[in-house]
Formats: C-alpha cells, structure tokens, sequence
C-alpha cells in the first residue's frame, strides 16, 4: 500500500504540473482525430486484504498471509482506440488481456525423505533442500475507457490520464515452480478452486510522455497503477487486486 500511495502522490503533483503548463499558454499541437494504437505494460502485482467478516480472529490470520504472500511481476496488454476532441482532450477505450495477483515464495525448505516420508523417526524434515514458488493468477479481459489531456506544441509532450477498466474473469489457477536439490524445476499449473467474483472495476491513473515520430505514428510511455475496487470473493478474508506498471504503447493515426 505504501508503493500505490507514492505512485498515486507522484502522478497527482504531475497532473498539477501539466495544469500549470496549460495555463501558462503553451500552444497545443493539433492531432488526426482517430488513432489505433497497441501496448504492453510490466505490472508490478499485488493485493489488499480485508476482514470482511468483523472478526477480530480474522486479522491475526490476514497478519500471517501479509507475512508470507509476496508481489509478483506479472503484465497487461492490448488495443486502444483514441478520438481526439479538437483540443487538448482525447477520449480512449480499449480491450486488453491482463495478468493480476500475487506470489507465495519459499526458500530452503526441507519435506520428509522418500525413506522416511511419515518423518516417523525423525523431529525434523530430512528431504532435499528445495525452493518453491506459487503464483496466484488472476486472468483478466480488461475494457478500459479513459480521459486524456495531451499537452505540447513539440515532439515531446506531456500526457495524462484517468478512467476506469471493467474487467471480466477469464480464470484463476496457481502456478507452483519447485526447484529441489540435485533435480530439475519442476512446474505445475492447477485451478484455485474457488468461486471468484466474474466482474472487477478498476480506477486508472497515469502520466507520462508521448513523442510524435511522424505526421501518421506516435509512442507513448506511461506510468500507471490500477486498483480493484471490487474484492474479489466473498469471504471473510477478501482481496482487493491492485497493480503499478509502466505502459508503452504505440499509436498509428488514421486521420
């Protein structure tokens, strides 16, 4: 939480900046009015976990899951298509695929051998070392529509957006990658099994540059965080997914 609060503070005081810019009368490079444009974002994952239940017992177990789960690295990518509105302001929807969640890493850690797998004759576990990884996936189809103010005369230019992403659950299943002593990675996919909420809206954010490569072509780089506001399960531990990445797309202006 302490990252999206950075993120959210740092994209706010830009978005005050390019304000200031505008009024300052910095002229405004006219645009084609429609654009298609693709992009792929490196997401940094994770979640927010809630007591839904009001159970103080609850918090001790959501202590115990903030101790052991961990972010992962995860991606967002799609099309967008842009119309610009005359002026600074550019409205955007699109359709993407995107991977939210979060990971469970542990290192060192021993099972019970093959010769003793009940660990009968033993207190400790005598197994080969081995390190194990499970990613808990979170496949999305993501439609986000959004607003953006584009400012600049130049071949940089600043842009800046808000908006919302409706994201329909394709499905949820875990990766397990165990890597024991002596042996090859080992990786195993299989369904979470639960019954996961289907809709997600999420909240958009970002800043970032865009540079006119030609009359008809465009990049584009953005940071962006995105936030479930819907949790995800009904449960007495519930998560609210979250994700910050960094968005580079490329737009091809038609007219």
């Amino acid at each position: 939480m302490h990252l999206i609060k950075i993120n959210i503070f740092t994209l706010v005081m830009l978005l005050a900046i390019t304000a200031n810019c505008q009024n300052s009368g910095i002229k405004v490079k006219k645009d084609k009015r429609l654009s298609l444009g693709v992009n792929f974002s490196p997401d940094y994952c994770y979640r927010t976990l809630r007591n839904a239940s009001g159970d103080p017992d609850i918090d001790n177990f959501i202590n115990h899951l903030n101790s052991a789960e961990r972010p992962k690295y995860s991606f967002t990518s799609g099309i967008a298509l842009s119309y610009n509105l005359k002026s600074i302001f550019v409205l955007e929807a699109g359709i993407q695929y995107s991977n939210k969640g979060f990971g469970l890493f542990k290192e060192n850690i021993r099972f019970p051998s093959d010769i003793d797998p009940m660990n009968i004759n033993n207190n400790n576990n005598n197994g080969p070392q081995t390190d194990l990884k499970l990613l808990y996936n979170f496949h999305y189809l993501d439609i986000p529509l959004r607003a953006l103010a584009i400012i600049g005369n130049g071949k940089f230019r600043i842009v800046a957006g808000a908006g919302l992403s409706t994201g329909i659950l394709l499905k949820a299943n875990i990766t397990q990658i165990m890597k024991t002593e002596g042996e090859k990675r080992e990786k195993k996919k299989a369904d979470q099994g639960y019954s996961f909420n289907r809709i997600n809206i999420s909240p958009l954010i970002s800043v970032g540059i865009d540079y006119t490569v030609t009359d008809k072509l465009n990049l584009r780089c953005e940071p962006i965080v995105r936030y479930g506001a819907i949790q995800i399960i009904d449960a007495p531990v519930t998560s609210y997914l979250w994700n910050v990445g960094m968005s580079f797309s490329c737009y091809y202006k038609f007219r």
